[in-house]
């Protein structure tokens, strides 16, 4: 350790003895470093996922509760709805909290049956178990990419004293749609078949499904089939307007909004036509009577009881010259059929009243259309949905320059992770302003300072003499600054020869050593040689 400490001791008087050239590479390598440390602590400021979102409080508050416990840094953000860990970390938390049950989606599943609660009724069992279907129907429709939360309410079957007080289950099923999004009617009836599925006893009718403005989106009897019919003709009619106008004027340039009126109740209408021009014989009936009476005043026969007599005597023949009456009745009925059609129609999908457009129409160069384009553009709107006036439809085009909003495009960006240290940038740049000035100081030394670094050199020279050092020492005094050089006349030469000496000795005491054996060994030599034995 000692060693370590002495070359940092020495690190400035090294860095101090080195071409100004060097210096330079030094200070501008040690100014890259600063600045590529720099960006590695933003990138490590910023290396935040988000690992779950759209957390509820009660979701957010346990996991933030686990995450610590375990040890893993976190953020809440976006009113701690979202959760974001270090890039590294994002599935290892995933597992973490998955292994927890977390997040629960507001509402809480299966595992509530997996504490062991002892002594429990079986009224709280079944409101468990209720409670648990709720909960995983719910985190199973959230799943859905339009929906963004469920809830989902469940009444269960329940069995009365006699079969005509049993009670059917039903469901509500409520969503909260991501923005922009819809759900059509294949969704709408899977979530409705999801549920029946689900529930005993419970059929797809049974269930009801809203979106979060309170609209009944799932058929329920004529009314609920109404409205969707409705919403689904509206939908293809601002479709028919806006893909016919828009290759005229151009993508995302037109807006259309239709509201249609619906009739939705059921009309039954009978109809009976005869036709007198078809008939068929269904009957006949043909009747014959014949009738024949005695003249006034003759004798029609026996008198009295006699003649009722079946032994009778035979009346006597009527005298020849008698004249006598006779009648003829005939009845002739006939029954025809005649061909009559008698049709039935029952009317029970909803008919359109009446409809009311709106279109919008973007500008040109900030500017609104000319009436006349417009006028072109409402036509082809007005044939493109059957607009009828005399059924009372409405329709208004207008033009007006669209406003160019930044909003959208600042939210489909992902958030920026918050909590970034406000003092970093500020301590980059004045660490990097430090290293410049640093720097600057050095490369402007003056040139006594650069005289006395190489002086110094000269003197750590092992087998420099006497000489050599006085003779720096002189080149180093006229190399100095005018103001300077009289104050440097006054100095002993030989009382600074000893200072720097013992100056050197004191920084450097291994060298100057080393310096003054070689110093000594050199008058030896020149002793000997300038000795009469030699």
């Amino acid at each position: 350790m000692e060693p370590l400490l002495n070359q940092l001791r020495e690190l400035p008087k090294a860095l101090a003895g080195l071409p100004a050239g060097i210096k330079f590479v030094v200070f501008v390598a040690a100014l890259a470093a600063v600045g590529v440390g720099a960006y590695n602590a933003v990138q490590g400021a910023e290396a935040y996922q988000y690992a779950f979102t759209n957390l509820t409080p009660e979701d957010s508050a346990e996991a933030a509760s686990t995450l610590k416990n375990a040890g893993v840094p976190f953020r809440l953000e976006a009113g701690g709805s979202a959760l974001a860990v270090p890039a590294a970390k994002v599935y290892d938390a995933r597992l973490l909290l998955a292994g927890a049950g977390l997040p629960r989606g507001g509402g809480v599943g299966f595992e509530i049956f997996d504490r062991g609660d002892l002594g429990v009724s079986e009224f709280t069992q079944k409101v468990n178990l209720r409670r648990a279907t709720e909960g995983e129907l719910a985190r199973t429709i959230s799943k859905l990419a339009q929906v963004r939360t469920a809830r989902v309410h469940l009444t269960m079957t329940e069995k009365g004293l006699f079969r005509d007080q049993d009670k059917g289950a039903s469901a509500a099923v409520v969503v909260n749609l991501q923005p922009g999004r819809t759900l059509g009617e294949k969704e709408i009836a899977g979530i409705c078949h999801l549920v029946a599925a689900a529930v005993p006893g419970l059929s797809s009718e049974g269930v009801t499904v809203v979106d979060g403005r309170g609209e009944v989106l799932s058929s329920e009897g004529g009314w609920g089939q109404a409205m969707g019919y409705q919403k689904k003709l509206e939908h293809d009619l601002e479709r028919r307007v806006v893909d016919l106008l828009e290759q005229a004027v151009g993508p995302g340039a037109v807006v259309a909004r239709i509201t249609a009126a619906m009739d939705a109740n059921e009309v039954q209408t009978s109809a009976e036509v005869v036709d007198p021009d078809t008939t068929a014989l269904r009957s006949e009936r043909r009747v014959a009577q014949s009738a024949q009476g005695a003249a006034p005043g003759g004798n029609g026969g026996l008198a009295g009881a006699a003649a009722n007599q079946p032994l009778a005597p035979a009346a006597p023949a009527v005298a020849q010259g008698a004249r006598g009456s006779a009648s003829t009745l005939e009845d002739n009925i006939r029954n025809f059929d005649v061909s009559k059609t008698t049709t039935t129609t029952v009317a029970r999908i909803p008919r359109l009243q009446r409809i009311s457009v709106a279109v919008l129409v973007d500008g040109v160069n900030g500017q609104p259309r000319p009436q006349a384009e417009l006028d072109k553009l409402g036509e082809l709107a007005r044939r493109a949905v059957g607009y009828d006036q005399a059924r009372g439809d409405e329709f208004d085009i207008t033009s007006a320059p669209f406003t160019k909003s930044e909003e959208p495009a600042a939210q489909a960006a992902p958030p920026a992770p918050a909590g970034r240290p406000w003092w970093l940038w500020p301590a980059v740049g004045g660490g990097a302003l430090l290293l410049l000035l640093v720097g600057f100081l050095a490369l402007r030394r003056s040139p006594g300072s650069r005289s006395q670094a190489q002086a110094d050199l000269a003197l750590l020279t092992p087998g420099a003499s006497v000489a050599m050092i006085e003779a720096a020492l002189a080149r180093e005094a006229a190399q100095l600054p005018a103001t300077a050089q009289p104050r440097a006349a006054l100095v002993d030469p030989a009382q600074s020869l000893r200072d720097r000496a013992r100056e050197l000795a004191t920084k450097d005491p291994t060298r100057a050593a080393h310096i003054l054996r070689a110093w000594m060994a050199q008058e030896q030599q020149r002793a000997a040689s300038r000795s009469p034995h030699a």
